[in-house]
């Protein structure tokens, strides 16, 4: 898989929308970004306003307690994972994480779809994480101080190669 990089300073919440409408604008069909961080990373806003950005008119929240939130009335299909409380949720469902991993197989091999992931680290299937080799886009917050982030993106496959060209030529403008 091919890695592109690129580091992107948001001094502020402006900014990390920006960013978020540049990220909707390059999902021509189908995209998979994975979102990691510290807790106030500024993960659940880039998400909002990449969702807002696509057209979806619905209050976007983060499904912290439910793992996925799905949105149709956008440009695109628009689902958003969310880890952080991984274990919990599947005790509390009594789901074992392979019939997890069955549903967000099916969304993932969707042709025209955006999906955004929270936490992407907790989600390992036998010990490996589930999303290390699907095609797909990464960034990484780090907080620099209270408003300013430093996005670190990295694309990891032929479709994201894509995809990360297409934002690139848009946050470059």
């Amino acid at each position: 898989m091919s890695k592109n990089t690129y580091s992107l300073r948001l001094p502020n919440l402006a900014a990390t929308d920006a960013f978020g409408r540049a990220i909707a604008d390059a999902v021509a069909e189908k995209a998979i970004i994975c979102l990691s961080g510290n807790l106030g990373a500024g993960k659940t806003h880039l998400v909002k306003s990449t969702g807002k950005a696509l057209g979806i008119p619905e209050v976007i929240s983060s499904p912290t307690f439910s793992v996925c939130n799905e949105y149709e009335s956008g440009r695109l299909p628009f689902y958003h994972f969310d880890f952080y409380r991984l274990n919990e949720n599947l005790m509390a469902t009594g789901s074992p994480v392979e019939t997890l991993a069955m549903e967000i197989d099916e969304i993932m091999s969707l042709k025209k779809m955006l999906s955004m992931i929270e936490w992407p680290e907790a989600f390992l299937i036998n010990q490996k994480n589930y999303f290390e080799d699907l095609d797909r886009i990464t960034i990484r917050l780090q907080t620099l101080d209270n408003e300013e982030r430093l996005a670190e993106i990295k694309s990891c496959g032929a479709l994201s190669d894509i995809v990360f060209q297409s934002l690139l030529n848009t946050l470059c403008k």
